[in-house]
């Protein structure tokens, strides 16, 4: 039950809107299935081979080996039978036949031939965007190893095959490969299908939000407009995409920063400046290095090896943290050094000491350092053979005493003692202990494992589903988890009742 997704998209409205008031989950009795309301009562009577959960009021309905789609009524909304049926988002749905598949709208008019390829037909993860619907605006359909853009008729928008279309930006426009597969170079579309821009850019940055799209030919960087006009000259020797209304680029040897007007903002006289994100960057002359935040220059300056130096920021109240001559420094807002600094292992020595921050076997036999995870502010740090925890301010928060801990994940920190496993809270204190295994909290709830059996607890640490099932899916959907209990599907609520009878 562990799911897997492709990406293929179509055109469609955003102005699609769809309200499913009530709620409906499958129901298995004995072998064959249907669907109840939240109390239990059934509303669908069990009469299928499969089911699944209802998304915008329709569900996909199997009866043998063929699958169609049904309202909350029970009443289907074509007579056509399908292979295989998706989810549908967005007001559409994929429908395979064979190793082809086609796009079906709420109607049950199927909008496309059966011609486009399904040679991975997966069901994907709850939360994400079916195989081809995945911006609210346009989407792409694969045919015969070329992306071609379709609308919510099935009508084929471009008139060019083109290998590999990208996701369109907020200025409308998508990267695309030329379809000779002798020419290397990017193009733009509308969301036409329209060549906007012609195969002429070595490269093309497709995924900004920006205005402004920065492309490079014949070793030069620019900046073209939302039009795919150029709006800066192909002049620099390096640019990277703008980020709040500023660019780093590379002219005459030296690095700085321009706004959209082209203006510099940095003036071009540092070797190197690093994008660290969220604002932060780290400016170098030679070896002397120093950090900018979103407003400006800071006082944190020091020299070192250029290779030695890193900086993230962790936490939104602005603090972060610089790695600088194999140590950890704690800086606040201002780039001030409030803590003392920790000691950081080179990869060497994190391997000769056994780090294996995921599995089971030895950990940091003898080093003593801080291990930065890099989710939600927090740091695990190792001494003694034990590990801790360090809050955003280099300030121990728990004593040493874990033989593991994993990374934070939704506010919460998996440890082990010994072969027992169990979480902490932001606050460090145990919220839940004692199993053989357990997985991280997706949203409000978390997976554990006991005698080989898989249950469920809650952000208090409570077990509100217990450990009795063979197998489960990681993500509850409407407040319900799909189980496998001896030997079949079923599913059950938050509350631990089970939707499934003999």
């Amino acid at each position: 039950m562990r799911k897997v997704s492709i990406l293929l998209i179509i055109l469609f409205p955003s102005t699609f809107v769809f309200s499913q008031t009530e709620i409906f989950i499958p129901y298995r009795k004995g072998d064959v299935w249907g669907f109840a309301d939240t109390n239990m009562q059934m509303r669908i009577n069990p009469q299928y081979t499969k089911v699944d959960m209802f998304h915008e009021g329709l569900a996909p309905v199997w009866n043998g080996k063929t699958c169609t789609y049904i309202h909350q009524d029970g009443k289907q909304i074509t007579n056509e039978k399908f292979d295989n049926c998706f989810e549908f988002r967005n007001g559409f749905a994929r429908v395979d036949r064979g190793n082809n598949y086609a796009v079906i709208n709420r109607r049950g008019e199927v909008i496309t031939p059966f011609k486009y390829n399904a040679q991975q037909p997966r069901k994907p993860s709850p939360g994400d965007d079916m195989p081809f619907l995945m911006d609210s605006l346009t989407g792409i359909v694969l045919l015969e190893g070329f992306d071609i853009l379709i609308d919510t008729n099935g009508k084929e928008l471009t008139k060019l095959k083109y290998r590999n279309i990208f996701s369109f930006g907020e200025q409308g426009l998508a990267g695309v490969w030329s379809p000779d597969p002798n020419n290397h170079n990017n193009g733009l579309i509308n969301r036409k299908g329209e060549l906007v821009v012609p195969f002429v850019y070595d490269n093309i940055d497709y995924f900004t939000d920006e205005d402004l799209i920065y492309v490079k030919n014949d070793g030069k960087y620019g900046y073209l407009n939302p039009e795919g006009k150029l709006a800066i000259d192909l002049k620099y020797e390096a640019a990277e995409p703008f980020q709040d209304g500023r660019a780093i680029v590379k002219l005459n040897g030296k690095y700085g920063m321009i706004n959209t007007q082209d203006m510099f903002t940095i003036d071009p006289v540092y070797d190197e400046i690093i994008d660290m994100y969220d604002g932060y960057y780290i400016l170098r002359r030679g070896n002397m290095h120093t950090v900018m935040n979103p407003n400006k220059l800071l006082d944190f300056k020091y020299e070192m090896p250029v290779e030695s130096w890193s900086l993230n920021r962790i936490s939104t109240s602005g603090y972060y943290y610089v790695y600088a001559h194999n140590k950890i420094y704690f800086l606040n807002p201002e780039g001030l050094d409030i803590h003392h600094e920790y000691y950081l292992p080179s990869d060497a020595e994190r391997d000769s000491a056994g780090y294996d921050p995921y599995g089971g076997g030895s950990y940091f036999k003898y080093i003593d350092f801080i291990y930065v995870p890099g989710y939600d502010d927090m740091f695990l740090s190792y001494q003694n053979k034990k590990m801790a925890v360090v809050d955003e301010k280099g300030t121990l928060i728990t004593f040493y005493k874990y033989d593991q801990l994993d990374v934070y994940w939704s506010d919460m920190c998996r440890f082990r003692i010994g072969k027992k496993y169990g979480y902490l809270d932001r606050n460090g204190e145990e919220i839940s202990s004692g199993f053989d295994l357990n997985y991280p909290f997706y949203g409000e709830f978390a997976m554990v494992v006991k005698n080989d059996l898989y249950g469920y607890i809650n952000r208090k640490g409570e077990q509100i589903i217990p450990c009795i099932y063979e197998d489960g899916d990681y993500w509850f959907e409407d407040g319900m988890i799909k189980v496998i209990y001896k030997g079949k599907e079923g599913y059950v609520d938050k509350n631990g009742r089970q939707f499934f009878s003999e």
